[in-house]
């Protein structure tokens, strides 16, 4: 676990979205829908087993740029939203991120929102801060 603190520590400072103005975070949110974000806005969102860094590419279609401490270079993905997990039905609440849930994310280089290529789900989510891109900018 030292190993994934001291990666995530050196994504952070060497954040792979560095050199675009941000304003002040909002932190540990509980529910995030992805309409309610734009494009540019960043999310570091906790698991309980490490840190997903995400930019909002298209927010409506939630696809995103994302990193974590095993994707140390940014990949196109698409979030689908938070499910409880693989059980007998799979419930995803679309477009929705939130604490306690897990996140349905497909990474892809050519796929789209619902492509099943490299589908993943993360591990629950602990917070969820978000840097809104400056709107001032």
């Amino acid at each position: 676990m030292n190993i994934c603190v001291a990666v995530l520590a050196t994504l952070a400072l060497s954040s792979p979205f560095a050199g675009e103005p941000q304003t002040a975070p909002t932190n540990n949110l509980q529910t995030v829908r992805l309409d309610s974000l734009r494009a540019g806005d960043r999310l570091s969102v906790t698991t309980t087993e490490g840190v997903l860094l995400i930019e909002m590419v298209r927010p409506e279609e939630g696809e995103v740029r994302l990193a974590t401490s095993e994707l140390a270079t940014p990949v196109r993905a698409y979030i689908n939203g938070a499910t409880r997990g693989p059980q007998p039905e799979l419930f995803i609440m679309m477009g929705v991120m939130k604490q306690g849930l897990r996140l349905e994310i497909v990474e892809t280089a050519t796929g789209g929102p619902g492509s099943f290529d490299r589908r993943r789900l993360t591990a629950p989510i602990v917070s969820i801060r978000i840097e809104p891109r400056d709107r001032a900018a």
